[in-house]
């Protein structure tokens, strides 16, 4: 497969104390790729990275194989936090409004998330799984060839979980390229084509769930994670 994200050697210091230690990864074109790792791990700073909203001490990312720039952050990602804050006193489509869209382009989008029939709707009326589809649509209506997650169903309940996950599964079929940070190893395990795992700033591994599954012979994606952790560590 093609990739579109390249990460070298990535490395990322705060007031003397190494965050990312020679991070490598790679992304490919239209597919899900979960990173995962212990709170603290450097998950979060590679995005930040990524974004552009941190400089890295050393290394480098590549978008399709040109070195990342500001421009394309702005022209081709998407960007969703853990906690999406939108205004509470206005409703989705006056929100989706600032996109420069048309009405119908708005009403098409809240549709796909499943919120055409609360479009009206103020925002503080929503539950968190509506505000977080509510997101989703924010950073999609300009069509951005890669979409970074954090934590996307933190702190839904079970349907929410699936609606986001299913939407996720969507943009993928689109041909979208989707990186996500998650703690829920159930729901990656589902959703990911290829996992990042790191921990304390370097990565363990990277490849298909199936292949870490196999590599230690276990039942589930949050019992090898476990064991691949442990065994680093023993090393």
């Amino acid at each position: 497969m093609t990739s579109i994200i390249e990460i070298n050697n990535l490395h990322k210091s705060f007031n003397g104390f190494e965050v990312l230690k020679g991070i490598n990864l790679t992304i490919n074109q239209a597919c899900v790729y979960g990173i995962l790792g212990p709170n603290g791990a450097g998950k979060t700073t590679i995005i930040r990275c990524l974004l552009k909203i941190l400089k890295p001490n050393e290394g480098g990312i590549f978008f399709k194989q040109k070195e990342l720039i500001e421009k394309d952050i702005h022209k081709f990602f998407g960007y969703l936090p853990e906690f999406f804050f939108p205004p509470k006193q206005v409703s989705p489509l006056d929100l989706l409004s600032v996109s420069g869209k048309t009405k119908i382009e708005i009403e098409n989008i809240l549709s796909y998330v499943g919120l055409a029939k609360v479009k009206n709707k103020k925002i503080k009326e929503f539950s968190r799984g509506m505000v977080q589809r509510l997101g989703l649509a924010f950073i999609t209506i300009d069509e951005p060839d890669i979409i970074i997650l954090d934590e996307p169903t933190q702190g839904l309940d079970p349907l929410g979980q699936r609606k986001i996950t299913d939407l996720i599964k969507n943009l993928k079929a689109k041909g979208k390229t989707v990186f996500i940070c998650s703690h829920s190893l159930a729901q990656m395990e589902k959703l990911v084509d290829k996992i990042g795992i790191i921990e304390e700033g370097q990565m363990r591994y990277e490849g298909t769930v199936k292949d870490l599954i196999e590599k230690y012979e276990c039942q589930s994606l949050e019992e090898a994670f476990l064991k691949e952790l442990k065994n680093e560590k023993n090393i």
